[in-house]
């Protein structure tokens, strides 16, 4: 996912752990693994983002970090993907077949 909107990134970061990358103050490319999925948060919560920041857990360091919207170069799911699900699904129907 590239250049997208405040309420996608949010989505996006709601469902999975992503991988964020973001140009700092001075043009340095940087990587964080952020996450705003209840799973990995432990009960911790931040104020919400504005509409010009996107406000996230940082996987990594465990502590809350903004980012300006403007300056998010790209955005990639870690978890959760089509792929996993997929694989999740067929899973739970072996479960269900074993315990019949």
């Amino acid at each position: 996912m590239t250049k997208s909107s405040h309420s996608e990134i949010v989505k996006e970061l709601t469902e999975s752990i992503s991988e964020i990358i973001y140009m700092d103050s001075h043009s340095v490319e940087n990587v964080v693994s952020a996450t705003l999925s209840p799973n990995h948060l432990n009960g911790d919560s931040e104020e919400q983002s504005s509409i010009h920041t996107i406000t996230f857990w940082n996987v990594v360091k465990e502590k809350w970090q903004n980012v300006l919207l403007s300056d998010i170069v790209s955005i990639e799911r870690l978890t959760n993907t089509e792929k996993q699900q997929k694989q999740w699904n067929v899973e739970k129907e072996i479960i269900k077949i074993l315990e019949c």
